[in-house]
């Protein structure tokens, strides 16, 4: 029986996610069923055995709060139904899920490991805009902490945020791991030609 994985991705379509299908394609290749989970989107295609399942996000009102929050319940709903419908073995969560993840924390009770792919903080992101004050940077604060207790590996992109998550989050000794957003070593970069 082949092994499955679900992401799930917010906000972005996949065309536009290289990174998310470089990590599906690698799954794939490692005998994984890859099921994504992520808003409607032109650029949302399976490709080389990658499963698509696609919410309808909501219309983006006055209140970002009440955006994100709508958001979270319709990708936390997918995947529930893409658990219930096709099962996984493990869960990665990709974007910023220090606001994500805890919808992908109740599949640890079923004993489904839960893999975070943090490429920012919304943490530092609101600190860089308003400084370290108030309720929405403390429920902040809480929310990544969470986010990297419950992991049970984290994926960043770089040194800055693998520390973020040791020092900040609190995470086990070996369980972070830097994965950079480099091109395919498959491809040729940019200006360079393959010799005929």
């Amino acid at each position: 029986m082949r092994r499955r994985r679900s992401c799930s991705c917010e906000n972005v379509a996949l065309a536009r996610d290289h990174r998310l299908r470089k990590q599906a394609a690698a799954l794939v290749s490692c005998r994984y069923q890859v099921s994504v989970d992520l808003p409607q989107g032109p650029g949302n295609h399976g490709e080389g055995g990658i499963r698509i399942h696609q919410y309808r996000a909501p219309v983006d009102g006055t209140s970002k709060l009440g955006f994100r929050a709508r958001v979270m319940v319709m990708a936390a709903c997918l995947t529930l139904k893409v658990y219930l419908t096709e099962g996984f073995d493990a869960i990665q969560i990709s974007g910023t899920p220090d606001i994500t993840s805890p919808f992908g924390a109740p599949f640890k009770l079923l004993r489904k490991p839960l893999v975070l792919d943090q490429r920012a903080s919304h943490r530092r992101m609101y600190d860089s805009r308003y400084g370290r004050r108030g309720v929405v940077y403390r429920v902040l604060r809480r929310l990544e902490r969470a986010s990297f207790r419950a992991a049970d590996h984290v994926i960043t992109v770089n040194r800055s945020l693998e520390q973020v998550a040791y020092l900040r989050g609190g995470v086990r000794a070996g369980t972070v791991t830097v994965v950079g957003n480099g091109r395919s070593s498959s491809r040729p970069a940019s200006g360079q030609r393959g010799r005929s």
